[in-house]
């Protein structure tokens, strides 16, 4: 029988970053079918979204489903930044709803 750990707050935290990035992106972070390689870090998989929304956004000229908040340099910095500490590979290491709700 195999057995899975419970579910956690920290997995939580991974879930929110993942539908926060879906939420401005405007797609699934994973396609179906995809797979990320071992030696990418998943961070490097969502560096790679961020930066393509983001120059979908400069090229459809405000029609994307990045709001106008987010296209500001320091906004989209903040969002990467809690996005990265969302999906920290080291579960006791990620941000909590807490932290996230105070995060700037």
């Amino acid at each position: 029988k195999t057995t899975y750990p419970a579910p956690s707050f920290p997995c939580d935290m991974w879930a929110f970053g993942c539908l926060l990035l879906e939420a401005l992106a405007g797609r699934k972070l994973f396609r179906t079918g995809e797979i990320i390689q071992k030696d990418q870090s998943i961070l490097t998989h969502v560096e790679i979204l961020l930066q393509e929304t983001r120059s979908q956004q400069s090229t459809e000229n405000n029609t994307s489903n990045i709001s106008s908040e987010c296209t500001d340099s320091t906004q989209f910095d903040q969002f990467r930044d809690l996005l990265a500490k969302c999906l920290t590979k080291c579960p006791g290491e990620r941000i909590s709803a807490a932290e996230a709700l105070l995060h700037s």
